[in-house]
């Protein structure tokens, strides 16, 4: 298991387009730079938060909100498998 932060980024925030997002998954203790993965739509991000890195209900509706306010969103203390964190192209 990996320790650590998910970044997420709105990046066409404002745009008549589908949502496009970033997300970066960040080990706790590394310095390195985080690969970012894009994720475009609403219903995948929710989707892949929930199902693929089991984000607890109550933070995904948190890092939602967040998006729509600001734009960013982060979701700290998250234990995900490394082998899923490179299925999902986080690492």
């Amino acid at each position: 298991m990996a320790r650590g932060s998910l970044q997420m980024a709105w990046i066409n925030r404002g745009e008549n387009a589908e949502e496009h997002y970033h997300l970066m998954y960040g080990r706790d203790g590394e310095t390195r730079t985080m690969k970012a993965r894009t994720v475009r739509g609403r219903k995948v991000l929710t989707s892949l938060l929930l199902s693929d890195l089991k984000v607890p209900d109550g933070s995904v509706t948190g890092a939602i909100s967040a998006l729509d306010a600001t734009g960013t969103a982060s979701v700290d203390d998250l234990d995900v498998d490394v082998a899923d964190l490179r299925r999902l192209d986080l690492v």
